[in-house]
């Protein structure tokens, strides 16, 4: 494997792109661990759920009523109460949210169940 070269951009995901020095990309993430890019698909993903949450708020059940944005927090907790038997921790909707990791087809079912669209608006054409 090449060497790490220094002073690389960073990504919408908080990590490092950094280029080898025989071509290939890598991410280096905060921690100094190093990754491949993420899928095209995954970026995509993360991508449309992102706005998806953007667009969509969520009203608090507690006597203020007040309206909140859809977080990776709040979509984990709603994805936990939508399908209790989805094993999707906070840690990992993160990562989904982030493109740090790729979705499953029954998370990516579930989501879209949740946000009322088809699980087909999470793929690129």
């Amino acid at each position: 494997m090449g060497e790490w070269d220094a002073g690389e951009p960073e990504d919408h995901a908080g990590a490092r792109l950094s280029a080898m020095t025989d071509g290939a990309e890598r991410y280096r993430l905060h921690d100094g661990s190093r990754v491949d890019p993420p899928h095209p698909a995954t970026t995509y993903f993360a991508q449309r759920l992102q706005e998806l949450a953007a667009t969509t708020n969520v009203r608090t059940l507690d006597a203020s009523a007040r309206v909140r944005r859809l977080t990776p927090l709040r979509l984990q907790k709603l994805l936990k109460e939508q399908a209790p038997d989805l094993p999707v921790s906070q840690t990992q909707m993160y990562r989904y949210y982030h493109g740090e990791a790729a979705p499953r087809l029954d998370v990516v079912w579930e989501l879209a169940r949740l946000f009322g669209v088809s699980p087909r608006d999470f793929l690129p054409e």
